[in-house]
């Protein structure tokens, strides 16, 4: 007798973790919508690109096109020393950029940890508010050390 009850209980929990049908209706179209959206763009610059030039000028951008044309993809085979080059500059850009932002983060970090440092107790505030999340909690006296301006944020409660 046992065994049924064990078993009873066991059918009655696996509906714990299901939702309604008109809840899963509700899901899978909002999921649709979210994966069309993404997707569409997509397919729209691959018919832009192997749409005719002059098909463009006439009539715009379609989805179904009037002439279709590889011309820019040969434009892409032929100028592939310029693209190349272009990405080169976009990764330096990006690397070099990265690397002075966290620099000039970790510089700022460092100068806002320490209490003693005398040009910045006026300025404080202003420097990290760009850093903490906005709430009353964030720009209070810090309950474990004491000292103004030095808290952690609201959502990490007392540490």
């Amino acid at each position: 007798m046992a065994k049924n009850k064990k078993d009873l209980d066991l059918a009655d929990s696996s509906n714990l973790n299901q939702i309604k049908k008109s809840t899963n209706v509700v899901f899978n179209i909002l999921f649709v919508i979210l994966a069309l959206t993404c997707i569409i763009p997509v397919v729209f610059i691959f018919i832009i690109s192997i749409t005719s030039e002059q098909s463009i000028k006439m009539n715009g951008y379609q989805f179904i096109p009037e002439s279709y044309s590889l011309d820019a993809y040969k434009f892409l085979f032929r100028e592939g020393e310029m693209i190349l080059r272009a990405l080169g500059v976009s990764v330096l850009v990006t690397a070099v950029g990265t690397t002075l932002g966290v620099i000039l983060t970790m510089l700022m970090g460092y100068v806002l940890s320490r209490s003693n440092y005398k040009s910045i107790k006026g300025s404080r505030p202003y420097c990290s508010i760009c850093s903490l999340p906005s709430s009353p909690k964030s720009f209070s006296t810090s309950s474990s050390t004491g000292r103004p301006w030095v808290s952690q944020p609201a959502f990490l409660g007392t540490i």
